[in-house]
C-alpha cells in the first residue's frame, strides 16, 4: 500500500481588482470550477488582505506519482485557461507514504495537538 499525496500552492496575480470581494469573486469562481471538475480540495491559504494577489493551495490524493503529478499538471493548464487570473508562481511538493508509515501511525494514536482520530467514531 502506498499513498502519494500531491500539494500545490499558486500564487495568482489580480491586477485590474480593487477590493477585497471583487478578489473573493475571483478566487471562489476558480476554487468551484476546480472543486467540481477534479474533485481535489482547494482554498485561499494566503495573502488574504490583497486586493491584486491571490494564493490557494491544493491537494490530491492517488497511489502512483505519475498519476498525482498528472492530476496537477492538469488543474494547472485548467487554471490558466479560465483566465480568471494569470499564475505568479507554483510551488509544488509530493509526499510518500507507504506501508510502515501506516505501522507506525495507526488511527487511534494520540498526537502532538492532543487529539485522538478514534475518539470522532467512538460511542459513548
Amino acid at each position: 500500500m502506498s499513498v502519494v499525496v500531491g500539494l500545490c500552492q499558486i500564487t495568482l496575480h489580480l491586477p485590474g481588482n480593487r477590493s477585497l470581494k471583487g478578489k473573493r469573486q475571483v478566487v471562489k469562481k476558480l476554487c468551484d470550477r476546480v472543486r467540481h471538475r477534479f474533485h481535489v480540495s482547494i482554498a485561499e491559504v494566503a495573502d488574504l488582505d490583497r486586493h491584486q494577489r491571490a494564493c490557494v493551495g491544493l491537494a490530491v490524493v492517488g497511489n502512483e506519482t505519475s498519476f498525482v503529478h498528472s492530476v496537477l499538471d492538469t488543474i494547472l493548464n485548467a487554471i490558466d485557461e479560465m483566465q480568471l487570473a494569470p499564475i505568479l508562481d507554483r510551488q509544488t511538493e509530493i509526499l510518500h507514504y507507504d506501508e510502515q508509515f501506516a505501522q507506525d501511525h495507526p488511527l487511534g494514536d494520540q498526537h502532538a495537538d492532543g487529539w485522538d482520530f478514534m475518539s470522532e467514531w467512538e460511542d459513548d
